[in-house]
């Protein structure tokens, strides 16, 4: 299965998405035949199990902050 690109085409401003290889040529806008200029798009939203991991690492995080200090044994804040 080919990867999706997202395109906004130079000369109708035709917003457009389409499955080909990295190694294929960049296509054409299919409603003008004008150059397409690669659009970066966000990031898909992650579900599921791992959606947790950003909450899940800043409470460990804070968990090692609230210990005591490896360099001195107390609870200081010179980390």
């Amino acid at each position: 299965m080919a990867p999706t690109y997202d395109y906004r085409c130079l000369r109708c401003d035709n917003p457009l998405t389409i499955c080909h290889r990295i190694s294929a040529p960049r296509p054409c806008c299919p409603h003008c035949q004008g150059p397409l200029r690669p659009v970066v798009s966000a990031a898909p939203a992650i579900q599921g199990r791992m959606a947790h991991g950003r909450e899940d690492a800043a409470r460990l995080l804070e968990s090692s902050r609230s210990g005591p200090c490896p360099a001195c044994g107390t609870s200081c804040r010179h980390r």
